[in-house]
């Protein structure tokens, strides 16, 4: 796998997408291209199986985009879509192929741009609606791949295909994917069960459910306030440095206050988008709103802005 190829690819498939305007023009200029990267060479029908039928409807016959093959078993369904479709809506079609393919280990719905990876779990025998992991050209294209995203490309490509490290790692993404779901609904709206839960930690127990509101309101105001101290006591820690002076002497010198975004901000600011997105994927209008929605990083503070407004 050539890290350089796939980065110098994903600029030209960003600039190439705005003239991909339905499937067919994403599949061949986007979608094959993207997975050759991988090692999935189009022009091998030992490989690369196009409108692969699937038997489920006798009458209609219907047909999977791309089925990728390794070692001589389908590995890699994959559902193609035009740059820019509302990719959720489509997961069903996916999932109906995928269950088609007992030795089928990911399942992939992109629109050439996009690409959410998607699997099953240990706990569950059909694919699991959230993708565990998601490559995104126009982020390759403006900063390069990323560690993680170089190892799992590595792991997919068909030269390595290590099926154990990817349902292994995607079992590992899903559950963490949905434990930190569970926590922001937790962090923001705490559920009865999980108020009792804390209080029983603090010795505060038989709670009327009057009274449980009054404690969910002061949760939340906890958990606000606890995560904003971690965040304000990371930035105060880069605030001074110790340097050595030429005798061998250590003293702490303060260093002028700047402003300095932590990789935590940007993660919290990035999911809250994300959730926002996915809270909001029936109603294109208001989807739109979300790319009005901004930061502005000050010293001590961190504002979130909805068109230069702070909410």
């Amino acid at each position: 796998m050539n890290i350089k190829a796939i980065t110098a690819w994903s600029q030209r498939a960003t600039l190439n997408s705005a003239n991909c305007t339905n499937e067919t023009l994403a599949k061949s200029i986007l979608i094959l291209p993207f997975f050759q990267q991988l090692g999935y060479d189009p022009n091998d029908p030992r490989v690369v199986v196009q409108e692969h039928r699937v038997d489920l409807n006798k009458k209609y016959p219907d047909r999977a985009d791309i089925v990728f093959y390794v070692y001589g078993k389908p590995a890699i369904v994959v559902e193609c879509k035009a740059p820019g479709k509302n990719l959720t809506r489509y997961f069903t079609q996916l999932s109906r192929y995928y269950d088609v393919y007992d030795d089928a280990t990911l399942g992939v719905l992109t629109d050439g741009v996009i690409f959410p990876f998607f699997s099953e779990t240990d706990a569950n025998g059909s694919l699991e609606p959230i993708p565990f992991f998601t490559i995104n050209l126009d982020k390759i294209a403006s900063r390069g791949l990323v560690s993680e995203e170089v190892e799992f490309l590595y792991k997919v490509g068909r030269e390595v295909f290590d099926k154990k490290w990817i349902t292994q790692f995607a079992n590992t993404e899903l559950l963490r994917i949905k434990l930190t779901n569970w926590l922001s609904t937790q962090l923001h709206n705490p559920s009865p069960q999980f108020c009792r839960y804390v209080l029983g930690h603090i010795d505060i127990k038989n709670v009327s459910e009057k009274k449980l509101e009054t404690y969910a309101k002061i949760l939340r105001d906890a958990f606000a306030h606890g995560l904003a101290d971690q965040i304000y006591e990371k930035i105060q820690n880069k605030k001074t440095r110790v340097s050595l002076s030429r005798n061998g002497n250590s003293q702490i010198e303060p260093v002028k206050p700047k402003i300095i975004t932590t990789d935590r901000e940007l993660e919290v600011f990035s999911y809250c988008k994300q959730r926002l997105t996915s809270l909001l994927q029936s109603n294109r209008l208001h989807q739109n709103e979300v790319s009005k929605i901004d930061y502005e990083d000050k010293i001590q503070k961190f504002s979130v802005f909805y068109s230069r407004k702070r909410r």
